[in-house]
C-alpha cells in the first residue's frame, strides 16, 4: 500500500487533479490522513487516503458508485488511474501478482505505472513482478536502473530514519519500472 503516502504527497503537490492513497493496514491509513491535513492539497486537488485490500478488490457495482459520487479521489476505482506510482511495495510472496491484477483492474487506457524497488538480486519477490511485467502480453514495461544521485538521496534520509539501518542503502540498488498498456 502507500504506507505514509510519501508518492501520492509529491503527486499532490506537482497539481495532480486527484489523488487517493491506498493501503490494508489501518494504521498506515491514519498517518496517510494526518500527512494529508499536514500537507494540505492544493487548491483545485481532491486526496483521499483510504482501505484497499488488493486481495479483495471493491466490485464495481451499484454500491461504489453511489460511494465514488461523494469522493472524487475515488473515481479511479471505477474509471481507472491515469497514473499509479509505487514504491517497494513487492515484499512479500503472492504480492507480485497482486499488483499485476490491480493494474489490469485499475490503470487507466492511457495511464502509466511508475515504481521504485530493490533489484531482484536484493528483493527475491519483485523477480516475480519484473517476469510479470516484461513478460505480459498486456503491459510493455522499460526497466532501468534508479540514478546513483537518488540512490545518494535514500542514504542521507536513511542516515535520520530510526528504523533504518543506513548501511543498507549502501548495497542495495534499485530499478524504475514503467508500465502501460500495450497499443
Amino acid at each position: 500500500g502507500a504506507g505514509m503516502g510519501l508518492a501520492g504527497l509529491a503527486a499532490m503537490h506537482c497539481e495532480a487533479e486527484s489523488v487517493l492513497l491506498t493501503d490494508l493496514d489501518t494504521k498506515a491509513i491514519l498517518h496517510m490522513r494526518t500527512n494529508l491535513v499536514q500537507n494540505a492539497p492544493p487548491a483545485g486537488t481532491c486526496a483521499e487516503a483510504t482501505n484497499l485490500d488488493w486481495a479483495r478488490p471493491p466490485d464495481r457495482d451499484a454500491e461504489l458508485e453511489a460511494e465514488c459520487a461523494h469522493s472524487p479521489a475515488r473515481r479511479v476505482l471505477l474509471e481507472g488511474a491515469d497514473v499509479v506510482l509505487a514504491a517497494d511495495i513487492v515484499n512479500a510472496a503472492g504480492l507480485s501478482e497482486l499488483v499485476y491484477e490491480m493494474l489490469v483492474r485499475y490503470l487507466s487506457a492511457s495511464g502509466d505505472f511508475f515504481m521504485v524497488c530493490p533489484k531482484p538480486c536484493h528483493r527475491h519477490t519483485v523477480d516475480r513482478l519484473r517476469t510479470l511485467l516484461l513478460e505480459s502480453t498486456h503491459f510493455e514495461c522499460t526497466v532501468v536502473d534508479v540514478p546513483p544521485w537518488l540512490s545518494r538521496s535514500a542514504q542521507a534520509i536513511a542516515a535520520g530514519a530510526e528504523d533504518m539501518e543506513p548501511a543498507e542503502f549502501e548495497v542495495i540498488e534499485y530499478e524504475l519500472y514503467h508500465t502501460r498498456w500495450r497499443i
